[in-house]
């Protein structure tokens, strides 16, 4: 009895020690689970933040190609403008020496 009583003690001691461990196994699981979920959000974040970044860059190559047409349009203008101005002093010039000729 008392050979098959310490055998019952030493069930109930293992059985015990097997919960424990049991519990411990699942706090593991658990934890790994969150970090799996936490890296799967920041994961999600990282996309999001890639797809916004795409989009900016889109945006800012749209604006640095409008600047270059901007630029091309103040070049020509000025070039427009300095061509009518050499034409103005040849008008100019013309007409002074064609009204020099007639006095």
């Amino acid at each position: 009895v008392s050979q098959l009583s310490r055998r019952l003690q030493q069930l109930h001691e293992n059985s015990k020690m097997y919960i424990e461990k049991m519990k411990q196994q699942k706090e593991l699981y658990l934890s790994v689970y969150k970090y799996f979920i936490n890296n799967q959000n920041i994961n999600s974040a990282l996309i999001k933040h890639e797809t916004e970044l795409e989009k900016f860059n889109e945006a800012e190559e749209q604006s640095n190609n409008k600047l270059i047409e901007l630029n091309t349009s103040i070049g020509l203008q000025t070039q427009l403008l300095e061509n009518q101005h050499k034409a103005l002093e040849m008008a100019s010039k013309f007409t002074s020496e064609y009204s020099e000729k007639i006095i």
